[in-house]
């Protein structure tokens, strides 16, 4: 059963193609479209956050993904400052990832997810 989960996962994500069938998204075949083109809809939240942590602080860590696809440096602080704030680790964002519990990383690696993809999809906000 993990196996086929992990298979179906790396498909969704067009790091492993399909043998037969289609991948659909919100009624959209997105069988054809690259890993990038995938990035911009899609966001994977590992079950256990210490696979996720590339970098050394919070506020950092939450803004990897808006840095990586060249936000502007005034909007990531916009939007990594309002996300951390939504999830309670605002006045954790100077310290570093390793600090937080396990909970709290936990919702870390959701916001991190969540703040990028609301930067690919702005009628999320």
């Amino acid at each position: 059963m993990e196996q086929a989960r992990q298979h179906c996962l790396r498909c969704f994500c067009a790091f492993e193609k399909p043998t037969k069938g289609s991948i659909l998204l919100n009624g959209d075949d997105i069988t054809g479209d690259t890993i990038k083109q995938r990035s911009e809809r899609i966001g994977v939240v590992m079950q256990n956050p210490n696979q996720m942590i590339s970098k050394q602080m919070i506020f950092d860590e939450v803004a990897l993904g808006l840095v990586l696809r060249g936000v502007k440096e005034d909007e990531i602080k916009e939007r990594v400052e309002r996300v951390l704030k939504v999830c309670g680790l605002y006045p954790f964002r100077n310290w570093p990832v390793s600090a937080l519990s396990f909970g709290q990383k936990k919702k870390k690696r959701y916001h991190r997810v969540n703040s990028c993809i609301r930067t690919r999809n702005p009628h999320l906000r």
